[in-house]
């Protein structure tokens, strides 16, 4: 089985796919950017004047989306959020020590925990071989119409109720 050379491995973080020295070129120049704008990174081409690089906006995001570049900047992007993600801990930190609001302090150090779990809950496995549950249909209930101050009324197919007889004062109550 062939190694894939285009995701980072357990030995080094950063893909293992061969670039041509303008290739390198930019991406060194994308990774000194405090973030990931193509933008900024086209403005820093022009002053560097790197030669053969892209010159447009549209140049450089198909080069971008090379299939040999794309691996290097999702690498790069990993690298800030964990860069953000570390800053916003230690700016919890500073209040969770120094806020003389205890309140404020609580909602720090819970946010520190939450952050230092990780995701809460993983995604279920995608498996096109399991065939896909559905929900069972329920049925509808059968909708009563039967009035509890008019017995005689029911039209309810399923609901009997004994039809009784008006007894009057000379008469005696059936059996």
């Amino acid at each position: 089985m062939v190694a894939d050379r285009t995701t980072p491995t357990a030995h080094s973080p950063f893909p293992t796919i061969p670039l041509s020295p303008l290739d390198s070129a930019i991406l060194t120049l994308f990774y000194t950017l405090s973030n990931d704008s193509l933008e900024a990174l086209l403005k820093s081409l022009a002053d560097k004047s790197i030669e053969n690089a892209p010159t447009t906006l549209f140049e450089l995001t198909q080069w971008a989306h090379a299939e040999h570049i794309q691996p290097w900047i999702e690498t790069r992007r990993g690298q800030l959020r964990e860069a953000e993600q570390r800053e916003m801990v230690a700016l919890l930190k500073t209040i969770a020590t120094t806020s003389p609001n205890q309140v404020e302090q609580r909602r720090a150090i819970s946010l520190i925990l939450r952050a230092s779990k990780g995701p809460t809950r993983t995604p279920r496995p995608h498996n096109s071989f399991l065939p896909r549950t559905t929900p069972v249909p329920r049925t509808a209930p059968v909708p009563l119409t039967c009035s509890p101050v008019h017995p005689l009324t029911c039209s309810s197919p399923t609901h009997h109720t004994p039809v009784s007889t008006p007894t009057t004062p000379h008469s005696p109550p059936p059996s």
